[in-house]
């Protein structure tokens, strides 16, 4: 059975508060793989349709459900009130606490996972190859959280051995005036935040399928060969490699001071390259944990093959 709950537990035992399961809106798919934000009384939560839920009941409170496309279909945003949203070819702007559309963008290009702040939205895109439904090259994009216009546009291209992989599937990050964005062209971006010109690019080994984490000025990637790498966030200049040697494609996340990464094990490192920590995995005969993590009130969230864990956070 694809699972489409929703699912509300004690942070400190575990004890279930409640469960709210979501219609099927796409044939034979889980729910996307997106974030679930916080905003007030409410929980957000990408469902192909965007859907706020009550955070003590689970009810749900409103459903932004537009015939144009799926208006929900990977990871949200939420800044100013307002949460974006990326469906199929369009980034959607809804009023966070009403769930009234604000204004909706046609990119021309799938977008991904958008990251917004001061009054933009920052993404990444793929657009489809003529002809097939396989995504290929994309561009970075920035729209005015206002109203939606776009700001700039700046194109990420494919690998010369390998033309069509291009564009951005994971979250970027920013970092003063950039933008910093990994490709699947096995390249990393520093991007303008005004004008998208790119101040820097770093060219690694492979693929970049883990979104980017800024510790302590270091701009943090991971591609599928499994190099983690540490980049100057101002100039892209590597500081350092770590070594995991396994595909790194679950988002890297900057919290409890460490790069955290997602790998069988979670995986702490430190702005210096140094891995400080790790928990589960099959080495430690632990869980095998999927989903980033993410660390509040001394305990560090992950979600595995067999649950949801609290971890005590290493002192």
């Amino acid at each position: 059975m694809f699972d489409r709950r929703v699912v509300a537990l004690d942070a400190r035992t575990g004890a279930p508060r409640w469960s709210r399961t979501l219609p099927l809106l796409v044939q034979g798919q889980y729910l996307p793989g997106g974030n679930v934000l916080a905003h007030a009384d409410l929980l957000l939560v990408p469902g192909w349709d965007l859907f706020a839920l009550d955070r003590a009941t689970g009810e749900v409170r409103w459903r932004y459900s537009p015939q144009a496309e799926y208006p929900a279909a990977a990871g949200i945003a939420l800044d100013g009130g307002r949460v974006f949203s990326p469906g199929a070819q369009r980034m959607h702007a809804v009023d966070a606490a009403t769930g009234a559309p604000l204004w909706v963008a046609d990119v021309g290009e799938r977008p991904f996972a958008p990251v917004a702040a001061d009054g933009a939205v920052y993404f990444g895109t793929r657009a489809r190859i003529a002809g097939s439904p396989v995504l290929g090259v994309g561009h970075a994009v920035a729209l005015s959280a206002a109203d939606g216009r776009v700001l700039w546009r700046t194109p990420l291209p494919g690998h010369p051995q390998f033309p069509n992989e291009g564009g951005a599937n994971r979250p970027g990050a920013l970092a003063h005036d950039l933008f910093i964005i990994a490709g699947r062209s096995g390249r990393v971006y520093g991007l303008d935040r005004g004008t998208g010109q790119v101040r820097w690019e770093h060219v690694g080994a492979t693929a970049y399928e883990s979104g980017v984490a800024v510790l302590d000025g270091v701009a943090v990637v991971a591609n599928l060969r499994g190099d983690v790498e540490g980049l100057d966030a101002a100039t892209g200049r590597r500081l350092w490699t770590t070594l995991l040697g396994s595909s790194v494609t679950t988002p890297i996340v900057a919290d409890a001071g460490c790069a955290l990464v997602t790998l069988g094990a979670v995986i702490c490192i430190d702005a210096e390259g140094r891995i400080r920590w790790q928990s589960g995995g099959d080495a430690q005969a632990g869980p095998s944990y999927l989903t980033s993590a993410r660390a509040a009130e001394g305990r560090l969230f992950v979600g595995s093959t067999d649950g949801f864990h609290a971890l005590r956070m290493a002192r």
